[in-house]
């Protein structure tokens, strides 16, 4: 029923981009110490294109056995990844910069926790449409 309204669909489209960008995020940290490791980012310019195309992005559901039913579109089509942007490499060609991922850490929290706050005042408000009150 939700779906059909475009800005709740979008903003549960930010929403998962910005969990799937937390997790990519998270990764590069926890690769900071990681010989040849390249830090990675999600191609925002393509995420915007696949929403533009009218198609629905969802996250994938966890898969415990190759006999379970698999989604019909994975997140990985949607959220791309890329090599991050970065100013220089280690000594062992690491490109991890520990500070620039946690401030993207930082205002990419900032930025899902708006999103939801807007989903959330956007339901209320249909609530309140639909109810009369």
């Amino acid at each position: 029923m939700f779906d059909d309204i475009a800005i709740l669909s979008g903003t549960a489209n930010r929403m998962n981009y910005l969990t799937v960008r937390q997790q990519v995020l998270t990764e590069n940290l926890a690769n900071v110490d990681t010989p040849d490791y390249k830090a990675r980012d999600l191609d925002q310019e393509r995420f915007n294109r696949v929403l533009k195309s009218g198609i629905s992005p969802r996250l994938d559901l966890a898969r415990s056995s190759g006999q379970h039913i698999q989604a019909q579109y994975s997140a990985s089509s949607f959220f791309p990844l890329k090599d991050d942007d970065f100013y220089e490499a280690t000594i062992s060609g690491n490109t991890v910069n520990s500070e620039e991922t946690l401030m993207k850490l930082n205002q990419n929290a900032a930025d899902y926790t708006m999103a939801t706050r807007i989903y959330s005042k956007l339901h209320s408000f249909i609530g309140i449409a639909v109810s009369g009150r």
